[in-house]
């Protein structure tokens, strides 16, 4: 039995810490420094900018995505780079073009790049990364997404035949919420038995595990860490805040305060929804993903916040400090369906 997030919880441990201001969250990705291990995804939808600018500033990093011509993305990523362009990171995709927008970035100052693919354990995708690595040792390359253990370790023995490991994989398969992929095409693997898998097939080489869809709270974040992630990626916790592209639509007077058609929302779409490869000019008669619309959140600082303190409580639980401690000390238990129901407020008259 494969298992996802409201299938487990973490065990709560004896702990001596006496404030949650004792807990680290910091982590270290290659040459990425994060206070708190969260890393906004590299959709259209969720990361410019902006973003990327608020995101630093709050302790997390901004991964810029790359439905953009080159120079555009050029000109992006040296405005997201007001404090410090190590932490920001930049994508890239397959082939000869793609190698040649990771050039003109590495011009104007990128240290950080993601392999964006849906499905990283491929030949091609393998032939990229060591391209990349053969080129640039000294920076950073997170690759994915995968899957499972078995999947990893096909793409891994290809690198490695040339010396090369990328610093961090992306884990997963179809879980995030605006993808169609396990529908479909049936193919998938649930995340957090993805993520242990793969936290178990690479316990002793220096790679760093970034999980990547299906969390919805602080809660599933902590799951993700505490099965093994080291760091994970957000694209609907975050979207529909200030930072993300797009307009507010709908919303109310600003003279009165009425209701003006709907509440205030924003749009948000999966990188593979038909809208999405529209507007990359791609003909693509199969999406994996769908478009629609979010409500309106605010600010993304408060979203971080609100993260930060549900990351640093359930370390506490555990009686960990850091996350090295919280993934030697955290337990994952599987639990039963019914008590899914009992997670949340069930009172009588609770809403």
């Amino acid at each position: 039995m494969k298992l996802t997030f409201d299938d487990v919880l973490i065990e709560p441990q004896f702990s001596t810490i006496k404030s949650r201001k004792d807990v680290n969250l910091s982590v270290k990705i290659g040459n990425l420094i994060l206070d708190i291990p969260i890393i906004s995804s590299n959709m259209d939808t969720v990361t410019e900018d902006r973003m990327a600018n608020v995101m630093y500033r709050e302790g997390a990093i901004g991964c810029l995505h790359r439905f953009m011509s080159i120079e555009d993305n050029a000109d992006m990523f040296v405005s997201s780079m007001q404090h410090d362009a190590s932490n920001v990171i930049v994508s890239f995709g397959l082939g000869e073009i793609e190698q040649q927008r990771v050039n003109r970035l590495v011009e104007v100052g990128a240290t950080s790049f993601c392999l964006d693919v849906a499905h990283g354990a491929q030949q091609v995708v393998a032939e990229q990364t060591i391209w990349f690595k053969q080129n640039y040792p000294e920076m950073t390359l997170i690759v994915g997404n995968f899957g499972s253990a078995k999947s990893l370790r096909g793409f891994l023995s290809h690198t490695m035949a040339n010396k090369v490991i990328p610093d961090a994989v992306k884990v997963g398969i179809g879980p995030g919420s605006a993808c169609t992929t396990r529908i479909v095409t049936g193919v998938g693997f649930p995340q957090i038995s993805a993520i242990q898998a793969i936290k178990q097939s690479i316990e002793n080489m220096p790679i760093k595990i970034i999980a990547d869809g299906g969390m919805k709270t602080s809660g599933d974040i902590a799951k993700a860490i505490a099965a093994g992630a080291d760091a994970v990626m957000l694209g609907g916790m975050l979207a529909g805040t200030d930072e993300t592209p797009g307009k507010i639509l709908g919303g109310y007077s600003a003279t009165d305060g009425t209701l003006i058609g709907s509440p205030p929302y924003k749009a948000y779409r999966g990188s593979a929804s038909i809208a999405s490869y529209s507007d990359q000019g791609k003909d693509w008669a199969t999406a994996e993903g769908e478009s629609f619309t979010v409500p309106y959140k605010g600010p993304v600082k408060d979203i971080i916040n609100s993260i930060d303190g549900g990351l640093r409580s359930a370390f506490t639980y555990v009686g960990a400090k850091s996350m090295y401690e919280f993934h030697k000390r955290a337990r994952l238990i599987k639990v039963s369906a019914s008590t899914v129901i009992k997670n949340g407020a069930h009172g009588e008259n609770s809403e």
